[in-house]
């Protein structure tokens, strides 16, 4: 009896917590079909687990372990954890970006990276500005943090900079205090799919510069661009205004929870202050490192892409020939998402179950939207659909199935 008197006080004290309402936690997606219902998942935004360089990695890890275990199962790991600071810093460089091994934070993913630029960064009741819509986890863990969320607008071209442009003029006017940090993501948004223009950034990257505006650049999907050129990072166009994140969470594995940040000039200690953890694992780090000494990450990126744009192609061909007429979408170029927009009116979430029932799911627009923004009906009509994880030959179909269920949706609407 003790037992459970003591596991209902921890239930009421949980209950009683003010939790944060901003984004939603990844376990929300996980939606299960009626038995006998084959699911076709375009909710999980997730890697193809057949691109993954498994042998590279058996073998690396043996290597590794072999020359120096002791010292790789160490505190503080071994020599490659600096080769891979290093090797981050040279890959960096293609994206104009110009840092120093030494330069370069090794985190637990880039959520890790983002709780640490909240813990550096954040005081109670700052204001933190974000794009509309925008990454849940981000979301949550900048609010977390206690951050006043503000959102954005984005469109086909991404963030609408000169909405920033006059906050940031109504801020000098008003003197208010400038936000800590602006985060968003220009290269094939999650969940919108779109890619801030070259002409957007350099007019961010001028705003930064002129206000003194911190800049959070998240390029967690960099690497996957089908586009021929990359564009610069914003890490390029405003260094002393930018801390720049990413991960081999799409490139490599997300199961090494390896992600990384580079920061203006000066901030490197301070942020590695923040790591709660101590170090991220020197084991994980020496073996990453081993893989990439010996194998050619330049083809293994030039495969992830041609293999990513074949399902998005396939995807976006069942959209356009199944969805309503009033739907839209921005062709990604590069990522893992298709962001789709119905008619003004229409509830996406109203038609998840019947989705699931029909086979396909997908997450509601709402998820990526700030609570108060949601309550005003912000991402009602939108979803996010991913086309990296679900077998390609059943994405045409789960589109047509999609739109089936969508169709019937926008037909109740507008009677």
């Amino acid at each position: 009896m003790h037992h459970v008197q003591n596991s209902t006080l921890l239930e009421e004290r949980l209950a009683s917590r003010n939790f944060i309402s901003e984004g939603v936690p990844a376990s929300a997606f996980t939606t299960q079909p009626p038995e006998g219902v084959t699911l076709l998942p375009l909710s999980w935004g997730l890697p193809d687990p057949d691109l993954f360089p498994v042998e590279p990695f058996a073998e690396a890890s043996g290597r590794v372990l072999r020359r120096e275990g002791r010292q790789a199962l160490q505190y503080g790991g071994s020599e490659s954890v600096g080769h891979l600071a290093e090797w981050i810093a040279q890959r960096a460089a293609k994206f104009g970006i110009l840092a120093s091994g030494d330069e370069v934070v090794v985190t637990n993913g880039s959520s890790q990276a983002m709780d640490l630029l909240a813990r550096l960064l954040i005081d109670e009741g700052d204001e933190v500005w974000v794009e509309a819509p925008s990454y849940f986890g981000a979301l949550r863990i900048f609010a977390s943090a206690g951050a006043r969320l503000r959102a954005f607008p984005t469109d086909g071209e991404g963030l609408v900079v000169e909405a920033v442009r006059e906050a940031l003029q109504e801020a000098v006017a008003q003197k208010r205090p400038f936000p800590k940090f602006f985060y968003l993501m220009p290269n094939y948004h999650n969940p919108a799919g779109c890619t801030l223009s070259r002409h957007r950034r350099e007019a961010l990257a001028d705003l930064a510069q002129m206000y003194g505006l911190l800049l959070v650049e998240d390029d967690a999907y960099g690497e996957l661009r089908f586009a021929p050129e990359p564009l610069p990072a914003l890490k390029a166009l405003a260094p002393e205004q930018t801390f720049y994140m990413s991960t081999f969470s799409k490139t490599l594995a997300p199961g090494v929870r390896i992600g990384w940040l580079i920061g203006p000039k000066g901030s490197t200690r301070w942020l590695r202050d923040q790591k709660a953890d101590g170090a991220t694992s020197g084991l994980v780090q020496a073996i990453v490192a081993e893989v990439l000494q010996g194998f050619d990450f330049d083809a293994h990126v030039r495969h992830l892409r041609e293999r990513y744009q074949e399902r998005r192609d396939v995807l976006v061909r069942g959209l356009r020939e199944a969805l309503p007429a009033e739907a839209a979408f921005v062709l990604p170029q590069g990522g893992f998402f298709v962001w789709v927009t119905l008619a003004q009116g229409v509830d996406v979430e109203h038609s998840l179950p019947q989705a699931v029932a029909s086979g396909v799911d997908f997450v509601p627009g709402g998820a990526f939207h700030l609570a108060s923004d949601r309550a005003h009906g912000a991402g009602k009509n939108s979803m996010r659909l991913c086309f990296s994880y679900a077998p390609i030959e059943h994405l045409e179909d789960g589109a047509h199935r999609l739109g089936a269920v969508l169709n019937g949706l926008s037909q109740t609407s507008a009677r």
